[in-house]
């Protein structure tokens, strides 16, 4: 066994940033962003996310808690460039960024006040529907309980999963509630599974082998030119609601398998196992509330219903908002000095749709302004279409081609005509 994975075994943080390997086990407890750094110290390279994370960048040698060590040769090390002192679009945007947020006197790290006062609507429209469906037995209610959760899938399953609807804040009560939340509101996953596999999304931008995302659907979908092409995969266009509700449920099954099967390891690339009272919390508390609750209620059959319901609804909606970003104009071959950068190649592949709407931008969960997402991830997305004009005009000063659809129909046509090319081609 190599030395690395014997570390993250052990219960070891390791990272490279700049070419150097970091223990970073002892610094989570005090990191001001909360427990995000976990993401990047799987046994991977972070540099990316180091950057992109912070607009006044930490010393990390002079950091007591911080150990750099040696010998290690199996860090999973992303194939695309960041050079964060010879990037001009990056340096030149992340100053635009950070000169306007002070200008301004704005705390990018958490939301706006009309983005709280709608997560603390939804969460009392959530609790209602839930109590009508789940306790009433009004089936109907599971349908608007899973519309209202594709909200949730940004705000609680993807910000809060990183930890940043608290940035800053050390507020335990806060972090403990809104995970117990988003455990109930993202029907079969838990934010454990996000804190380990996102990091590799952003930081390895659609590597068939190192982005998490690009497996979690396979083989049901085809997201990759590099994976299989099955027969069924032709018909994809048509059927992929269903599969993204058969991955969820496969998702749920997947949680209580021995860490150390293939699944963990694809998604976490090195085995890292979650064992922590947190971890087990959450998923009690969806056992209790999605399982035992509705059938308690009312008869095992409606209310298997019941929970089915809210699942397909969900997943269609949730997972539709969530990847649209990145399969509307992905496999364009466009040739550039840049096109082997990670800053160029994660706004070559992340697509934004109805900028300017606030309607699309709430129902989202502020998924459809992904590009500044990736590259700013620390940035609360409730702010990114205030700071959009700032990201179109460096994208067009340095010929780098961003995507910003302009209507939903638009959008819709072409995340299922690429889901038809990947299936048939």
């Amino acid at each position: 066994m190599s030395k690395l994975k014997t570390l993250l075994q052990n219960g070891r943080h390791i990272t490279k940033i700049n070419g150097n390997i970091y223990d970073i086990t002892d610094f989570i407890a005090i990191h001001p962003g909360g427990d995000i750094i976990k993401g990047i110290s799987n046994g991977n390279d972070g540099t990316a996310m180091f950057y992109s994370s912070h607009f006044n960048l930490p010393d990390i040698d002079s950091i007591p808690s911080i150990k750099k060590i040696e010998n290690i040769d199996d860090i999973i090390t992303p194939k695309l460039d960041f050079d964060y002192n010879n990037d001009s679009f990056y340096f030149t945007l992340k100053s635009d960024i950070y000169n306007y947020f002070k200008k301004n006197n704005i705390d990018y790290r958490v939301p706006t006040s009309f983005a709280t006062y709608c997560l603390i609507l939804n969460m009392c429209l959530f609790s209602i529907l839930y109590y009508m469906s789940y306790v009433k037995g009004y089936t109907l209610c599971s349908i608007l309980m899973g519309m209202l959760s594709w909200n949730f899938a940004g705000t609680l399953a993807h910000d809060h999963g990183a930890h940043r609807t608290v940035c800053g804040k050390r507020d335990v009560l806060t972090n403990i509630f809104m995970s117990f939340f988003n455990s109930l509101t993202f029907p079969g996953a838990f934010e454990t599974h996000f804190l380990y596999g996102h990091y590799s999304h952003h930081t390895m931008v659609h590597d068939v082998e190192l982005d998490s995302d690009e497996n979690l659907l396979y083989p049901l979908v085809r997201l990759h030119s590099g994976h299989k092409k099955l027969w069924f995969h032709k018909y994809q266009f048509l059927y992929w609601p269903l599969a993204f509700s058969v991955y969820l449920i496969s998702y749920i099954s997947q949680t209580f398998r021995s860490k150390k099967n293939n699944w963990w390891r694809r998604h976490n690339h090195l085995y890292r196992p979650t064992v922590s009272f947190k971890f087990k919390l959450l998923v009690l508390s969806f056992i209790i509330f999605h399982v035992i609750v509705p059938i308690y209620y009312n008869s095992l059959v409606k209310g298997v219903l019941s929970y089915l319901l809210f699942l397909f609804t969900y997943s269609t909606g949730g997972l539709f908002f969530a990847l649209i970003n990145h399969y509307i104009g992905r496999d364009r071959t466009i040739d550039h000095p840049d096109k082997n950068k990670w800053c160029f190649n994660t706004v070559h592949r992340s697509g934004d749709y109805l900028v300017e709407n606030p309607f699309i931008h709430y129902i989202s969960g502020g998924f459809n302004v992904h590009g500044l997402h990736h590259l700013f991830p620390t940035i609360h997305p409730s702010h990114l279409p205030s700071i959009y004009h700032l990201y179109e005009k460096r994208c067009v000063e340095f010929g780098y081609p961003y995507i910003n659809i302009k209507t939903f129909g638009l959008a819709f046509r072409l995340f299922t005509y690429n889901l038809y090319v990947l299936g048939n081609n």
